[in-house]
């Protein structure tokens, strides 16, 4: 008797008690494994554009276009690896 009082206080009694538990745990969950994967994910430094081309290989191809020095490259490359 006194544990069916103690159940229904923490709302274990009804239905809807054990939705609110269930989804809880879930949520606690779903935050862990969240922050997990992103632990996980390898810190990504290039930018990937538009078209699909990264940071580096538009420095590449502003190179080869004559648009920037290759010491403008080289100095821009650093930056972007920082």
């Amino acid at each position: 008797m006194m544990m069916e009082g103690m159940n229904n206080m923490m709302g274990f009694g009804s239905g809807l008690g054990w939705i609110i538990w269930i989804l809880l745990i879930g949520l606690i969950i779903l935050s862990v494994r969240t922050v997990i994967d992103a632990q996980r994910k390898p810190l990504d430094r290039e930018t990937t554009f538009s078209d699909g081309d990264t940071s580096t290989e538009v420095l590449k191809q502003r190179l080869a276009r004559g648009e920037i020095s290759v010491e403008e490259y080289d100095h821009l490359r650093q930056k972007m690896m920082q």
